[in-house]
């Protein structure tokens, strides 16, 4: 696996690769083709939580209640 897509879940991959496919790579890089909802799937993977958690994660409870504001 490429090293730069360690700890992305494959469906946000899958729906990035659609996105830049389907802008025709417009916007350049596939790094311009996520949306904010992608973050919240990359920061309640396991392994990414403790760095997402200080910038995504609001509120008291779990991971999933302090990413509940991202829906």
């Amino acid at each position: 696996m490429c090293e730069s897509l360690v700890g992305i879940p494959k469906s946000v991959r899958l729906k990035v690769s659609e996105r830049c496919e389907d802008g025709d790579n417009k916007r350049g890089g596939k790094e311009f083709y996520f949306y904010l909802i992608d973050y919240k799937h990359i920061g309640a993977y396991p392994q990414n939580w403790p760095i997402f958690e200080p910038i995504l994660g609001f509120g008291k409870g779990g991971k999933d209640k302090k990413l509940e504001w991202l829906d």
